[in-house]
């Protein structure tokens, strides 16, 4: 069964899973615990509370989880959001950086590998000239 799919229509807000061995059906000590928590059900425990207040965009103060209510609505309203999406946007931007990287260096092997003069590759790329020599000297052509 897809992983994804063992937790539709279940009706409890939290699942032990245990490592087992097919063969025996001995239980396997690993060290690890997996719990999995489903926030979409509200059975009336302290557990589907917290994920309410988990999941709510406009939290309010809870007597029972004060610290976390705090924090909930200082990520989400206050100036934690601010902070929490300058990290994000930070983080993408690195990422698509890498990435961009990662792509520009397999065209211009490609381009390398197909005869394209560096005037071209840097068209293509945006790339500067010294960039371009400096893959060159680091890509292997073949």
């Amino acid at each position: 069964m897809e992983f994804s799919s063992v937790w539709k229509c279940r009706r409890k807000n939290i699942y032990h899973v245990d490592r087992v061995l097919s063969e025996t059906g001995e239980l396997v000590d690993n060290g690890y615990h997996e719990l999995y928590v489903n926030a979409e059900v509200d059975d009336g425990t302290t557990l589907a509370e917290y994920m309410k207040l988990m999941k709510s965009a406009n939290a309010k103060y809870h007597e029972k989880f004060p610290r976390t209510s705090n924090a909930v609505r200082y990520y989400k309203q206050g100036e934690g959001r601010r902070k929490m999406c300058k990290v994000v946007d930070e983080y993408a931007k690195e990422y698509a950086e890498e990435r961009t990287k990662g792509y520009a260096e397999d065209v211009v092997q490609f381009l390398m590998k197909s005869g394209v003069s560096d005037d071209i590759i840097q068209e293509a790329t945006k790339l500067s000239l010294e960039e371009i020599a400096a893959l060159k000297e680091k890509l292997v052509i073949s």
